[in-house]
């Protein structure tokens, strides 16, 4: 998460997934979750269009089981993501 941090631009609408794979009673499991991040600079006419897109991205990420979506920095912190969890 850390090295995805890194890669977000503040002028730039970006499109992502990652696999998350946890242990839960001896099962092993891995998981693809979606993400969309809107930096904090981006225009408002790109933010409208993000909701319309975001679903063909999903889409083409086979198997997903979540999306997320972050909104600038402040919302990448990885307190406030371990809060969104999601039953796979």
């Amino acid at each position: 998460f850390s090295a995805l941090k890194t890669r977000l631009v503040t002028d730039r609408v970006q499109y992502g997934a990652w696999r998350i794979s946890a242990v839960k009673g001896g099962v092993s499991a891995s998981k693809l979750v979606c993400f969309a991040w809107v930096g904090d600079d981006v225009a408002g006419l790109a933010r409208a269009r993000v909701a319309m897109h975001r679903a063909a991205v999903d889409n083409f990420f086979e198997g997903t089981v979540a999306s997320l979506s972050f909104e600038g920095r402040d919302d990448v912190a990885l307190r406030r993501l371990r809060s969104r969890q999601y039953e796979c």
